[in-house]
């Protein structure tokens, strides 16, 4: 079978983007001399206590902010309590990261009556706010300071 040329520079063009998003994405939290998760977000001035404890893996692409943490290795949800309220996180999550924010959050979730989308979280000095598409709140920082657990169960 012949590879006409078209063919062949749409797959070197696959190739390419696959090999460029690899390197993007690979993980950076294995290794003793790279920085992990949480260390980055204190580089970017913000608490630790945003993600929940035990990633096992990010990428982050240091000129646009691009991010993606891996949360688990199995691939299951969690729920964690935080500040009074429920937050859910899926295994993976992503946004753009710049000092002291993170935006375009995917996968983070925050129950008051039912689940809903966390799209921003901003820090102002001492306190850090949290927006979704019709809804915003506004916490201390020290309600962050460290990284919640999962819960074992699963929470509707």
């Amino acid at each position: 079978m012949s590879l006409t040329k078209a063919k062949m520079g749409t797959m070197l063009s696959f190739v390419v983007f696959f090999f460029s998003f690899c390197l993007l994405f690979s993980s950076s939290a294995h290794g003793d001399d790279q920085t992990s998760v949480y260390q980055v977000l204190q580089n970017y001035n913000l608490p630790i206590g945003l993600l929940r404890e035990g990633a096992v893996g990010y990428g982050l692409d240091p000129a646009s902010g691009q991010f993606s943490v891996n949360l688990t290795s199995d691939g299951s949800e969690c729920v964690v309590y935080e500040a009074g309220f429920q937050i859910k996180y899926n295994p993976t999550i992503t946004g753009v990261i710049s000092q002291n924010s993170l935006s375009q959050i995917d996968s983070v979730r925050v129950k008051f009556l039912f689940w809903l989308r966390i799209k921003d979280a901003t820090r102002n000095e001492d306190s850090i706010k949290f927006k979704g598409t019709f809804w915003s709140k506004t916490f201390t920082i020290s309600d962050f300071n460290s990284s919640p657990q999962c819960n074992t169960g699963i929470i509707s």
